[in-house]
């Protein structure tokens, strides 16, 4: 597969193009993949893997990003209110300032994840739904 530019990556999901997003990570794994500021909002990308990837300030507002793999990524700043983490992984990732708010987190990996500089700037998680209710 031809290398892609990060702008045709951003428009794959756009398009909720989720295969084929992950298809050609696959097949690029070293390829350093820079979405900053891209606007997602209300994407369904349930199982996206966007392992690795620059996603500062980037919005996911009411996005579906059920079992999507964020492990490793650049948060910083982007917006997640109202989306669906559920079983994402949101491990070792830098979501400093990123806003949570009215997401659901239930099962979401959240291990090693940077959420504050210091005490004074921390993120509130309560604001999202941290356990399933119907367990």
């Amino acid at each position: 597969m031809e290398k892609m530019s990060n702008d045709q990556l951003r428009e794959l999901l756009k398009i909720g193009d989720v295969k084929g997003f992950n298809e050609y990570r696959q097949e690029n794994p070293d390829q350093e993949i820079d979405l900053q500021e891209a606007d997602l909002q209300e994407a369904e990308l349930k199982g996206v893997n966007l392992k690795g990837v620059n996603l500062r300030d980037a919005n996911f507002e009411e996005a579906n990003l059920e079992d999507a793999n964020f492990f490793g990524a650049n948060l910083f700043l982007a917006n997640f209110r109202g989306a669906n983490l559920q079983g994402a992984n949101l491990g070792d990732t830098d979501a400093r300032k990123a806003n949570f708010s009215w997401s659901i987190l239930a099962k979401a990996d959240m291990q090693l994840m940077k959420i504050c500089s210091n005490q004074k700037n921390a993120i509130i998680l309560s604001l999202g739904i941290l356990e399933d209710e119907n367990e």
